[in-house]
């Protein structure tokens, strides 16, 4: 008879051997079975592939020398081979035809219903068997709520220790954050303040109250005519000199050593504009190249009258005294400008710039009083609150014993010594750090202890394990049950 074979490959599964049997035409179908690895079948692939090819009116064979294979294929009713060869001579079992199940009657579900549902047991039915069920469901709940609803709070407050240090601070104004050596930041706060003052002049000022007046000579070195206009400035040599000017105009004829007079008043009143001869000789002009000047007899009529004014040492007595004040104002201003707690350098504040010096009445000028108005800008250098608490923190976590841990928020420090300010603006002074520390509780401990027992035995439970300011405060919830909870998470400990 008419055989298709078909060599199986280690990638073979279900889907490409049933499609790979559709395709055969023939009513035998021998599958070869990989020599080396397995297809990708299970055991009830085979019976699946068997029953395919039923379906195609083929009987399906296979061959293999594996015994685990040949055992699954004969277990399914598959005909085993050696080879091919013995395949074509060897006689197949006759075809194993699948027929299709009978669709049995509907079930008798009431029937059913009897059979499943069998009468209850005498026993359970009794009025004993009940009332014991009952009661083992209520101590049930009793116990479940004896674990879940009592609840406990645990203030234990333990025995306090005072931690105290001293150390030496150094404020920097290139430091940028605190240090545990003993360095903190120097800031700087600046502040505007004005102040007057005014004292009863006691020295004399002498006021111009005239301008002196004479006749000056203007000589002609060149051979050309002269214009000299009213108004042209004269002056004396040195330094200071003293202004005058032409009260008209002159015409100096051509010629060397001509000459002419005209009259000159000083700029300025006041005695000092009374000359000796000959000692106006400055032309403030180009007509000094070609023209000379002098005045050949003293100069008179100037006159000063000595009137009640301030000395330069008074308004410098003056100056000081304002300016002592206006310190101590630039220290309070500072103050009120600095947050609680802030310490200020005093030897550090400074004057930084004169705004304003007012005199009145103004240098010079007469008058029964002097009144000064100063406007100064000062800075201060100061070492805030916040670095200060967190240096004194540093110092006591650097010193505290390994078995204390600290109290919180009872950090305070004081000083000890008034800051002091070198000339290159260190600020150094002695301050003192205190905290309370105490012995820490382990709450996973504490909770242990008292797990389960009656307050009185828990308290002297805690008392013995740690040591206690006082005695440990237990509170039950509700307050009526007389043992602590169980489990641990409805106990709660506070430490204070």
């Amino acid at each position: 008879m008419r055989t298709q074979i078909i060599q199986l490959e280690t990638y073979d599964n279900l889907v490409s051997v049933r499609d790979r049997l559709s395709w055969a035409k023939t009513p035998r179908i021998l599958l070869i079975w990989p020599q080396q690895g397995d297809a990708d079948l299970r055991p009830v692939d085979l019976a699946v592939i068997q029953r395919h090819a039923s379906k195609l009116g083929a009987q399906v064979g296979l061959v293999t020398r594996r015994e685990r294979i040949r055992r699954l294929a004969i277990e399914q009713g598959m005909p085993v081979f050696q080879s091919a060869g013995a395949a074509q001579r060897e006689e197949w079992p006759p075809v194993q035809r699948y027929k299709a199940k009978r669709i049995r009657s509907k079930p008798d579900l009431r029937a059913m219903r009897e059979q499943v549902h069998q009468p209850e047991a005498r026993w359970r039915s009794r009025l004993v068997t009940r009332i014991l069920s009952f009661t083992l469901g209520v101590v049930s709940v009793l116990v479940l709520a004896a674990l879940i609803v009592p609840e406990a709070r645990i203030v234990i407050e333990p025995e306090l220790q005072r931690q105290y240090v001293e150390l030496r601070v150094r404020a920097d104004p290139s430091a940028a954050s605190v240090n545990v050596a003993g360095v903190v930041p120097s800031r700087q706060v600046e502040v505007v303040v004005k102040g007057q003052d005014t004292v009863v002049s006691k020295g004399g000022v002498s006021v111009p109250q005239k301008k002196a007046t004479g006749i000056v000579e203007f000589s002609n070195y060149s051979g050309h005519d002269r214009v000299i206009p009213a108004g042209t400035e004269i002056s004396t040599a040195g330094d200071d000199p003293l202004l005058f000017v032409t009260l008209e105009d002159g015409n100096l004829p051509g010629g060397v050593g001509e000459i002419i007079r005209v009259p000159v008043e000083a700029v300025e009143m006041g005695a000092e504009g009374n000359l000796e001869a000959n000692t106006l000789v400055v032309i403030g002009s180009d007509l000094g190249l070609v023209v000379a000047v002098t005045n050949p007899e003293p100069f008179i009529g100037g006159l000063s009258m000595g009137l009640r004014g301030s000395s330069d040492e008074e308004r410098q007595t003056l100056y000081d005294t304002v300016m002592a004040d206006l310190l101590a104002q630039a220290g309070e201003a500072a103050a009120r400008k600095l947050k609680k707690g802030d310490l200020v350098f005093p030897e550090s504040l400074q004057e930084v710039e004169v705004l304003s010096e007012i005199y009145d009445p103004p240098i010079g000028k007469a008058g029964e009083t002097l009144t000064l108005t100063l406007e100064v800008r000062f800075t201060v250098q100061y070492a805030s609150a916040e670095d200060l608490y967190t240096l004194a923190q540093l110092a006591l976590a650097a010193a505290a014993q390994d078995d204390m841990a600290p109290l919180p928020d009872t950090v305070t420090y004081e000083t000890l010594d008034p800051p002091r300010t070198s000339y290159d603006g260190l600020s150094t002074w002695q301050m003192g750090a205190r905290q309370y520390v105490y012995p820490p509780v382990d709450r996973m401990v504490a909770i242990s202890l008292v797990q389960g027992r009656r307050p009185p035995v828990a308290s002297q439970k805690l008392e013995a394990a740690f040591a206690l300011q006082t005695p440990p405060e237990v509170t039950l919830m509700p307050s009526f049950w007389p043992w602590l909870p169980v489990i641990p998470y409805r106990i709660e400990v506070e430490i204070q």
